[in-house]
């Protein structure tokens, strides 16, 4: 019996869920990251998943099109190691928990084709408009309490294809043309700044999403 305040748990940083086989060692680890060895400490292999310590801030690498990274599960960097995306995650169909608490950015099309179903970005300031989340039938709520802006979309709206129920962007003031284009029927929770942004009428994209019969709560 591990002793309370001494498990393994408090002792790692990082998890990353399904990926035992395919990165069985530290040194396997620091290459796919594309991180120096000596950054990673306290590496544990758990069943099918990894656990470490990774002791310096770095970016995480593209795993789309990377089929090494096929089998992640999870990917949680508890302590906001992780500062930006050097690509996408997208495609990676069993993904469905992520952890990146220092992430200030989200670039397009990052997690498309993922399987998350509940997530959380404290700190993320600016969303890409074009297929975010697009094509993850999983995706149920998508808490964003520090966004500010959704840049403009296309046909490959953010939403589009997704199961979002509920979306919470209470600081944003700037969305994007099409950026929520074909998004599901959802309660959105938005800055009343929105209601009269648009020449004193509502913002397009807030109209239109109404229009498909999003429910709007201004705050």
């Amino acid at each position: 019996m591990r002793r309370r305040g001494s498990s393994k748990i408090d002792l790692v940083n990082t998890f990353i869920g399904g990926m035992a086989s395919a990165i069985p060692t530290k040194a396997d680890l620091a290459v796919k990251l594309n991180i120096t060895e000596s950054y990673i400490s306290k590496f544990l292999i758990d069943g099918s998943n990894i656990e470490c310590s990774i002791n310096a801030n770095y970016n995480l690498v593209s795993m789309w099109n990377v089929a090494v990274w096929d089998p992640i599960t999870y990917y949680k960097d508890n302590q906001g190691k992780i500062q930006s995306f050097l690509g996408r995650l997208e495609g990676k169909t069993l993904l469905s928990e992520v952890v990146f608490p220092e992430i200030t950015n989200i670039p397009n099309y990052t997690f498309r084709s993922t399987a998350l179903v509940d997530v959380v970005f404290p700190k993320v300031t600016s969303l890409a408009g074009v297929g975010v989340f697009m094509s993850n039938s999983s995706l149920r709520t998508v808490d964003l309490p520090e966004l500010l802006t959704i840049t403009s979309g296309n046909t490959d709206g953010t939403f589009r294809l997704t199961g979002l129920t509920s979306l919470n962007i209470p600081k944003c003031t700037s969305i994007g043309s099409m950026a929520f284009y074909l998004i599901p029927v959802c309660t959105i929770t938005c800055n009343i700044f929105l209601q009269t942004s648009n020449g004193g009428a509502e913002n397009a994209e807030i109209a239109y999403a109404r229009g498909r019969g999003c429910t709007i709560i201004y705050v």
